[in-house]
């Protein structure tokens, strides 16, 4: 199966975090296509939106705000409009812009 994949920037499972560079280094492969990012480090969020074109989600409220004033809010739009373009333009309802 080649569906798209998202990666967890801080597992609860294990309380360790993917570091920004490493996030950059899996942004290279075709089916990873997301962040659920909970570390609430701003910095590293930034360069891995400079850096990737990885839809970045907040997994943390109190980081939601500072996210999208540094670009996640475009990325995530961005890729719905893939994830449609790509199944015909019949995305699930719950994706539809």
């Amino acid at each position: 199966m080649d569906a798209p994949a998202g990666v967890a920037a801080l597992s609860s499972g294990t309380a360790t975090a993917v570091a920004a560079d490493t996030l950059i280094r899996l942004a290279q492969h075709p089916r990873i296509v997301a962040v659920k990012d909970a570390k609430g480090d701003i910095a590293a969020s930034s360069q891995v939106l400079a850096h990737t074109d990885l839809a970045y989600y907040s997994g943390d409220d109190p980081m939601t705000l500072p996210l999208l004033a540094v670009g996640s809010a475009r990325q995530a739009a961005e890729a719905l409009v893939a994830a449609a373009d790509d199944a015909g333009g019949r995305a699930h309802p719950r994706c539809q812009i």
